[in-house]
This record gives structure tokens, C-alpha cells and sequence, in this order.
């Protein structure tokens, strides 16, 4: 079983600020997240995507293509449940 939440769309700034949020509360180091942001910007047809993950605690969060000019990130943050 797995649990995922899908944020609404959002332009960088605001992708920045919840996945800094979303860094703060699992603890990750958010150097690598802020690269990412700082390359990918508002340039999403050409920009990677970014994820991290814990398998030792079960969760994940990633940053997706909606493929719109002025809102072109979400988040997905899954939680896999201990059985």
C-alpha cells in the first residue's frame, strides 16, 4: 500500500518554498533540491526533474511536468505504510 499527495500546480517560487518545507520536515539536506530549482526555473520542457527519497523511512517526494508556461511544477510526495 502507498499513500500519495499531489500538490497544485506552481511556478518555481512557490515549488521552492513547499519542497523547502517538505525538505525541512523529513530532515533532508536541501543543498541539492535548491540547485535544482536555481537550474530549472520556469524552464520546464527542458529541465530535469528532481527527486529524493528514504527507503529506510518509506517516503519520497518528486517534482513533475504540468507542461504550462506559468505554472509548470507539482510535487508528488508518497508515504509507502508499514504493513
Amino acid at each position: 500500500m502507498e499513500v500519495q499527495m499531489h500538490s497544485p500546480i506552481m511556478n518555481i517560487d512557490e515549488t521552492r518554498e513547499l519542497g523547502l518545507q517538505l525538505c525541512n520536515m523529513l530532515g533532508q539536506d536541501p543543498s541539492g533540491f535548491l540547485a535544482w530549482c536555481d537550474k530549472a526555473g520556469n524552464h520546464w520542457l527542458d529541465a530535469p526533474l528532481y527527486g529524493v527519497g528514504e527507503s529506510s523511512r518509506r517516503y519520497s517526494f518528486q517534482i513533475l511536468r504540468t507542461y504550462t508556461d506559468d505554472k509548470p511544477w507539482y510535487i508528488n510526495f508518497m508515504i509507502i505504510p508499514n504493513p
